[in-house]
């Protein structure tokens, strides 16, 4: 196992993927992102390919591994640094992020996104609460 890669996480998005290559390389750890540039070509190809894969060496998978529990694991903030909440059940864990297509207007563009063929023409970007699915949008 002496050159062996193995993937850690998947991602849809180059930004986070590579705000993370950032954090692990700037504590020492060999690691790189595959089919960012295939997908940096063809978005459509995202799905098709699994994401942008991040591989880090067998060595170090469970130093990233503790990295990315701490990452994950601590609670989405505001711009005053104030915990964010589900306004349903009052958890901490959050999807940010998270692309919705509730409501009539998604559900019409989903029907026309599947008719052509084509892309989501319409979502909305939610936080989306781990624990009881409730999704909304941060209050002002």
């Amino acid at each position: 196992m002496e050159n062996k890669f193995i993937t850690i996480k998947v991602f849809d998005n180059a930004p986070e993927a590579h705000i993370l290559i950032s954090k692990l390389e700037s504590l020492g750890i060999n690691c790189y992102l595959h089919d960012a540039f295939t997908i940096s070509i063809d978005p459509m190809l995202n799905n098709a390919i699994g994401g942008m894969k991040l591989k880090v060496h067998y060595k170090d998978k469970d130093q990233v591994a503790r990295i990315l529990n701490e990452i994950e694991g601590a609670p989405l903030t505001d711009d005053d640094d104030n915990v964010l909440e589900c306004p349903n059940c009052g958890a901490t864990e959050l999807y940010a992020n998270f692309k919705s297509m509730k409501g009539g207007w998604g559900i019409f563009y989903t029907i026309i996104s599947f008719v052509f063929f084509l892309y989501p023409l319409r979502y909305k970007n939610v936080y989306r609460c781990k624990k009881c699915d409730t999704e909304f949008k941060r209050k002002k």
